[in-house]
């Protein structure tokens, strides 16, 4: 039997905000056993991990590594397969492909240097297993559990310092990584 009569239902994902992502989302039912699912928002480097400062191992200029704003979308189909409920209701499974942009800003505190931007882009394929538990019309939990795989592309700056003609000169130094 159907648990709630909604064919569709706008999300808010708290959890989310721990990896950086304020999180929001809507699901519509598409058949009786299927429905779409949309996720859009910012992310915010700060919140995943905090920003951190950078200390260069010589008596030389800081370099902070500051947050920036960034973007995050998904998109799933969802199936729910127990016989006698329908769609947004109880049990489902659900592949979902999701990107994830992270900005990354580093900078001297002196002002020594132009400040310059890094950035964080994360490309996934998710599977998940999930339950709506619905406690009115208009108000339900919905926990999943999932893996996946994905490709993050990354580059941000690092502070070098050089001994040059009895003189320490600094300059930003990129660092990127793509990997899987």
């Amino acid at each position: 039997p159907r648990q709630i009569e909604n064919i569709g239902a706008f999300k808010f994902s708290p959890l989310q905000m721990l990896v950086g992502e304020l999180n929001f989302g809507y699901e519509r039912q598409i058949s009786a056993k299927s429905s779409l699912e949309f996720e859009l928002g910012p992310t915010i480097s700060a919140i995943r991990g905090g920003a951190k400062t950078h200390m260069h191992a010589r008596s030389g200029p800081s370099a902070v590594q500051t947050s920036g704003m960034g973007v995050h979308a998904s998109f799933g189909y969802r199936f729910y397969p127990l016989d006698g409920t329908e769609a947004l209701n109880r049990f489902d499974v659900s592949p979902r492909l999701k990107y994830r942009c992270y900005t990354i800003g580093v900078e001297n505190p002196l002002g020594q240097f132009s400040p310059d931007r890094g950035y964080d882009n994360q490309v996934m394929f998710l599977f998940d297993a999930g339950y709506q538990l619905w406690f009115s019309k208009s108000c339900a939990f919905d926990f999943f559990l999932g893996m996946g795989i994905g490709r993050q592309v990354y580059q941000t700056y690092y502070l070098e310092t050089v001994f040059v003609n009895n003189n320490w000169e600094y300059s930003w130094v990129e660092n990127y990584n793509d990997d899987a």
